[in-house]
């Protein structure tokens, strides 16, 4: 190997040494202290959005997509589905319910109207009575459903799979409105009060 090669690998070689000695006299990074959270400490969202919960609601008696059980349809037991929930968001006052069909022949054919549900309550049991207004469940009020009846009836679809979509409001001002009112009138009172909606849909078929 020549001189001049050796002095310039030397000179490498002592540039190098000097490299590690600086790094290895760099002061180890200090552990957070106590009440800094760390970004792997921080709790997961429930929300879209950091402190917002998401409001869900569920049945026992079918999943998200599922076939509805007989004993809910019109033409056998016409018992309402129980439904729980949660997530309410903060400035709840009133929950408001509509079960509807958007596979109706017709356009869409609402089954279940329902309201002045207390956010204290998390849940409807299976069979709610069909009066317009039901003291057993804290005087909540029931529409007119487009069978012309009183609170709950069932799917009955003419021909086909239709889809049932059971939609749940939570609501920052209460309805005003008297029980036995129709799909229009609920949804006219529905405008400007909504904080946050959840839905559960379920099938049937002829």
């Amino acid at each position: 190997m020549s001189r001049d090669i050796l002095a310039h690998c030397i000179g490498l070689l002592s540039l190098l040494l000097t490299l590690v000695g600086v790094l290895g006299c760099q002061p180890e990074p200090e552990p957070p202290s106590a009440g800094i959270v760390v970004e792997s400490e921080r709790p997961a969202l429930t929300g879209t959005e950091e402190g917002e919960a998401e409001m869900k609601i569920f049945s026992e008696a079918f999943e998200q997509g599922q076939s509805l059980p007989d004993r809910y349809a019109r033409k056998y037991d016409n018992l309402s589905p129980p439904l729980t929930w949660a997530g309410l968001p903060e400035g709840t006052v009133e929950l408001a319910l509509i079960c509807d069909d958007p596979d109706a022949p017709v356009g869409v054919w609402t089954h279940w109207l329902i309201w002045g549900i207390s956010p204290e309550r998390t849940e409807l049991p299976e069979g709610v009575p069909t009066e317009p207004m039901v003291a057993t469940l804290g005087d909540l009020r029931q529409g007119r459903n487009d069978f012309g009846a009183s609170g709950y009836d069932g799917p009955q679809p003419p021909s086909g799979t239709h889809r049932y979509f059971f939609r749940l409001y939570a609501l920052g001002e209460k309805l005003d409105l008297a029980p036995g009112a129709d799909a229009k009138q609920v949804h006219a009172a529905l405008e400007g009060k909504v904080l946050a909606q959840a839905e559960i849909m379920a099938t049937y078929a002829h």
